[in-house]
């Protein structure tokens, strides 16, 4: 830009002429001084540069936001990294293309870009994509450094980045992986900012996205009322687009969620109310299935739905019905890792529970994975890995009660006694009505034998 202005200032260059230029530029406290020649060719640049009133803009549409995913930057001295970067990001496309949370450019049109001196509002407008998923490669004693940026072309600001490190060995392998990590965290960061943005705004004023994204913002929160008021943004959404099919499903999953017990009001949900709640919540997963048979979330809709009538078989299947359609899915693969911890599987349901870690490693729903992978440990007698995983989960109040319930279990198992009393009398000072059993029973172990099992345990030990 610097040079540009140069450019700019020094008035037109006649052919065959030269320009001596000089540029300071302040780092800190110190000072950079750029010595140079512009010759004439430079002149056809500096006239087709844009004035700020010229340069496209990017057109901001109700729905989701367009991210252009352009090809990783080798600075190694092997073309072969360069290939590399474009393949990564082809991948990262692929996957991305599944998604209903993001609107992601083919490949064609993000990489036409990638050989053109532009900054990135110069991108955002070219493409109209209201973010750029840029990275490079370097190779540094033996492994490759990968870096990673998502960024929003408006505002020219990192929304998000991160790092990997890899050997050199065996690629392809390292890419499938990275390419799944950068996907999901980038998918998970486009939503968190639109949340952001959406909040800006009255109620009154905000699209049915931007409904759709404040309500997937509240819906799995441990309070009441802020489930209704994220059913409240879902209605709004279906008001304002009939179709909305993604939306009738979080209705559907907001009130299959409110069966779990909400340890901050004042009465425990009366039966009554939970029986409605669930047969609304089956009843608005089969239409929006009618309405879109190929939409994963309606299926996950639906497996959420019968998980809470206690039908895990079948919840199951419609799990992986929904992966079938998206296998970067995180929360159908915690649901296949649920439905393996109510019959019993709990090295199948660890599997899964990784599956869905690797598929969402900044979702708002790490804790619920987290804390369903304590669990499927606790039922493997790995005590130790589940009161760390367990201890993780603890971060987020959603999974709070759950996260407590597997740490007295494995402090049990561990014979720490007296650790394990000591948190049940800590929780109990912050959740008055905190019992091991019903949290069990409310919050996740639906099966009667698998809960049977873990409170016979603590029985034992003097400890329910």
């Amino acid at each position: 830009i610097t040079l540009r202005e140069a450019i700019r200032s020094s008035g037109p260059i006649q052919d065959g002429s030269d320009l001596d230029a000089t540029i300071q530029y302040s780092v800190g406290n110190h000072c950079l001084t750029f010595q140079g020649t512009i010759n004439s060719a430079a002149q056809s640049a500096s006239t087709a540069i844009r004035t700020p009133e010229e340069q496209p803009r990017v057109t901001v549409t109700p729905g989701p936001s367009v991210v252009a995913v352009l090809p990783f930057r080798s600075f190694a001295a092997d073309n072969l990294f360069a290939v590399f970067g474009e393949r990564l990001a082809d991948q990262i496309i692929g996957k991305m293309s599944k998604v209903r949370d993001v609107r992601v450019l083919p490949s064609k049109t993000s990489f036409s870009v990638k050989d053109l001196d532009l900054t990135i509002n110069d991108v955002g407008g070219h493409l109209n994509a209201r973010y750029v998923l840029a990275g490079s490669l370097r190779t540094v004693r033996g492994e490759l450094q990968l870096g990673s940026q998502l960024i929003d072309t408006i505002s020219e600001t990192t929304v998000w980045s991160e790092n990997y490190d890899f050997p050199l060995e065996r690629l392809e392998d390292h890419a499938d992986r990275v390419s799944s990590e950068i996907m999901a965290s980038a998918v998970t960061m486009v939503f968190d900012h639109q949340c952001h943005l959406s909040k800006t705004k009255q109620f009154e004023d905000l699209d049915h996205w931007e409904h759709f994204v404040l309500g997937r913002s509240l819906m799995f929160e441990n309070a009441y009322e802020a489930q209704m008021q994220a059913i409240r943004h879902f209605e709004r959404a279906v008001d304002l687009d009939p179709g909305f099919v993604d939306a009738i499903a979080a209705i559907s999953m907001t009130l299959s969620h409110q069966r779990i017990l909400d340890f901050g009001r004042p009465a425990i949900p009366s039966a009554k109310r939970q029986t409605e709640s669930r047969k609304r919540a089956l009843a608005l997963a089969h239409q929006a299935i009618e309405m879109n048979e190929k939409a994963p979330t309606a299926w996950l809709a639906l497996s959420k739905s019968q998980f809470a009538l206690g039908d895990f078989a079948a919840s199951m299947r419609s799990a992986k019905r929904a992966l079938s359609y998206n296998p970067n899915l995180g929360w159908g693969h915690h649901m296949v890792g649920l439905g393996h911890c109510q019959m019993n599987q709990p090295e199948d349901a660890v599997r899964a529970f990784d599956e869905a870690l690797i598929t969402t490693p900044q979702d708002y729903y790490r804790s619920s994975i987290m804390a369903g992978r304590a669990l499927a440990l606790l039922l493997l007698k790995m005590p130790e890995e589940a009161l760390e995983c367990a201890r993780t989960a603890q971060l987020k109040p959603q999974t709070r009660c759950l996260a407590y319930v597997v740490e007295i279990c494995a402090l049990s198992q561990l014979g720490r006694f007296d650790d394990a009393r000591y948190v049940i009398e800590r929780v109990k000072e912050l959740i008055p009505r905190f019992g091991v059993e019903l949290v069990l029973h409310r919050y996740l172990v639906v099966d009667e034998n698998v809960r049977n099992a873990i409170v016979a345990d603590l029985e034992a030990a003097g400890l329910k």
